[in-house]
């Protein structure tokens, strides 16, 4: 959806598609490895991101839980890189980042953009970031795994008004609401009947 949101930007002449994003993405810091006292070694990558290169997570971008040197580094204090942009592949936090920019180029929230220019458009009544405590009861069930290994049902929270909306998830939305996404991706951008 956020990349249905940055390309519908891209298509207005917002974002562009090959040019370096800059702000909060120029001249970023490599994390090549680590000194022989733990501290961590940095370079500075060549060359900023483009929003081509976040969509296919080729930016540079990792998680912790899927990088070693972000396992090692533990919690991230400042916007880096694992690798040059455009050089490899890596799952990463690439679509947080196009949310931001879908923010910055729209003057809205991702929230509010979406709304606007996707959901009600598409009829997704049922799609939001902030969930109403009236659907509260709607909310999937989850489960926890406990240590002898059974799994135990978590009681439902209203979940808080996050901090940001965040492009990479965190959404709330039904069955029927996504497969009228899915609908309009397949018929190239129209609406289902």
């Amino acid at each position: 959806i956020t990349t249905a949101a940055a390309l519908q930007l891209v298509e207005r002449g917002l974002l562009r598609l090959d040019e370096p994003v800059g702000g909060e993405l120029a001249d970023l810091p490599i994390l090549e490895g680590f000194n022989g006292d733990n501290t961590p070694r940095f370079s500075t990558a060549r060359y900023s991101p483009t929003l081509r290169q976040l969509l296919n997570h080729t930016a540079g971008f990792a998680y912790p839980w899927n990088h070693p040197l972000l396992k090692r580094y533990g919690a991230i204090d400042r916007p880096f890189l694992v690798h040059e942009p455009g050089t490899r592949w890596c799952y990463g936090i690439n679509i947080d980042w196009v949310g931001r920019l879908v923010e910055l180029a729209s003057g809205q929230t991702l929230e509010e953009y979406f709304q606007q220019h996707i959901f009600r458009p598409l009829g997704m009544t049922d799609t939001t970031f902030l969930l109403a405590p009236e659907n509260l009861p709607r909310l999937a069930p989850y489960y926890q795994r406990e240590d002898g290994g059974q799994l135990e049902r978590q009681p439902r929270v209203q979940p808080p008004v996050p901090a940001f909306f965040n492009g990479g998830g965190g959404l709330f939305s039904t069955a029927p609401d996504y497969v009228r996404f899915t609908q309009m991706i397949l018929r190239r951008g129209l609406a289902a009947n």
